[in-house]
């Protein structure tokens, strides 16, 4: 009701904000520095609006032919996601890039933990303390598949990138119960290469996006009726997106909000403990990191 509407809303004027700032100018990074600050320069409008035009054209095809109503979504979703997952690795396996920056001071410092050198912990990571988490994670990659072996990283990147198309078709297939939309997503998941990109960056955007959309996903099947093990998914997978990146708050903040919503409505001891729950897991899930390092 309420909740998937104003969720519904919320996003498209965020979409519509995005859109109209992609059409006019294009952010980038200046190669010959390694200085992490974000420049911008003004598109051709022209050639958006062709790009746009086309796409547009795909979409109203598809559904004008009502290709859902001829092609299961499950096997539409499959196809999305393992393109997804073809794509990303030819990128990582073709590229052959290398961490630097934020992502080769994690990538230094998972190797470091190995060898138990704990210095970071002194300087860096107790200005930028949020950055724990990923780099525990690093030290347990590289533990398994040796010290240094950034490409594991990238390799779970890639996982998590299909992952996270898996999630958004069947998000979408929960929250809006239209078998059409789920399709159009199927056709436009692929051509947002962009995020195609991020596999080869060391850092925890997609994995904490898969674990947020994880939790997405469990809060909606438990307020559309689902059992207890959702609300424990949707505390623990949000908990979880956090510990990763510290940026996937906002995430939570929205989830519990929804929750919070669907417990005005429906009332109920065990929807308010799991609230309370996850307040404690979202503001603390950083503390077992702390401790054990």
């Amino acid at each position: 009701g309420f909740s998937r509407g104003a969720v519904l809303w919320f996003a498209l004027l965020i979409f519509l904000f995005v859109a109209v700032g992609s059409f006019l100018s294009t952010g980038y990074f200046d190669p010959s520095t390694y200085f992490e600050a974000v420049l911008y320069r003004w598109d051709n409008p022209l050639v958006n609006l062709a790009v746009l035009a086309a796409a547009v054209f795909v979409l109203a095809t598809v559904w004008h032919a009502h290709l859902w109503e001829k092609v299961p979504i499950a096997w539409m979703r499959r196809v999305a996601v393992g393109l997804a997952f073809a794509m990303g690795l030819c990128w990582v396996l073709g590229s052959r890039t290398v961490p630097i920056g934020a992502a080769a001071n994690l990538n230094g410092f998972a190797q470091g933990f190995l060898q138990r050198d704990y210095s970071p912990l002194e300087n860096y990571l107790r200005l930028f303390p949020f950055q724990l988490g990923y780099t525990g994670f690093l030290q347990l990659l590289y533990a398994v598949f040796g010290s240094g072996n950034f490409l594991a990283a990238q390799l779970v990147n890639v996982a998590a990138l299909a992952l996270c198309y898996h999630l958004l078709v069947r998000l979408a297939q929960v929250l809006l119960q239209d078998d059409g939309v789920a399709c159009l997503l199927c056709v436009m998941l692929p051509g947002c290469v962009y995020m195609v990109l991020y596999t080869t960056f060391v850092y925890p955007i997609l994995i904490g996006l898969a674990l947020a959309l994880g939790g997405m996903l469990c809060a909606a099947r438990y307020m559309q009726g689902g059992g207890a093990g959702f609300l424990a998914g949707a505390v623990g997978l949000c908990a979880l997106s956090v510990v990763f990146k510290s940026n996937y708050q906002i995430v939570a903040l929205a989830v519990f909000l929804m929750l919070l919503a669907h417990w005005l409505e429906v009332g109920g001891p065990r929807l308010l403990a799991g609230l309370c729950a996850f307040v404690l897991c979202a503001v603390f899930a950083m503390q077992p990191v702390y401790a054990y390092y």
